[in-house]
C-alpha cells in the first residue's frame, strides 16, 4: 500500500489488485474490481461532488458494458463501450 491513500483493497507489488474500496482525494469512492492498479471488472463509482452513481463493468480502466448512471434529476441505463455511450 502506498502512503496516505485511503483504501480497503489488496495490494500486490504496490498496485491495487482484486476486489476493494478506494477513496480518492476528492471524496469519490470506487467499490469493485482492480487489476494492475486500474479499475477492472464489476464496480460502482460514487461521485462525491454531485452524488451521482455509476454502476457497471470496467475494462482496463474504461467503462465497458451494460451500465446504470444515476444523477439527482435523471437516470441513464444503457451500454458503454471503451468509455463512450453506445447508441
Amino acid at each position: 500500500k502506498r502512503e496516505d491513500e485511503p483504501t480497503h483493497c489488496s495490494w500486490v507489488d504496490n498496485q491495487r489488485q482484486g476486489q476493494g474500496v478506494y477513496t480518492y482525494a476528492d471524496g469519490d469512492t470506487y467499490d469493485g474490481g482492480w487489476l494492475l492498479d486500474i479499475r477492472h471488472g464489476a464496480g460502482t463509482h460514487r461521485y462525491n461532488d454531485t452524488g451521482s452513481i455509476y454502476r457497471s463493468t470496467w475494462a482496463h480502466g474504461k467503462r465497458n458494458g451494460a451500465a446504470v448512471l444515476v444523477h439527482s434529476n435523471h437516470r441513464y441505463e444503457g451500454t458503454f463501450i471503451n468509455n463512450q455511450v453506445s447508441l
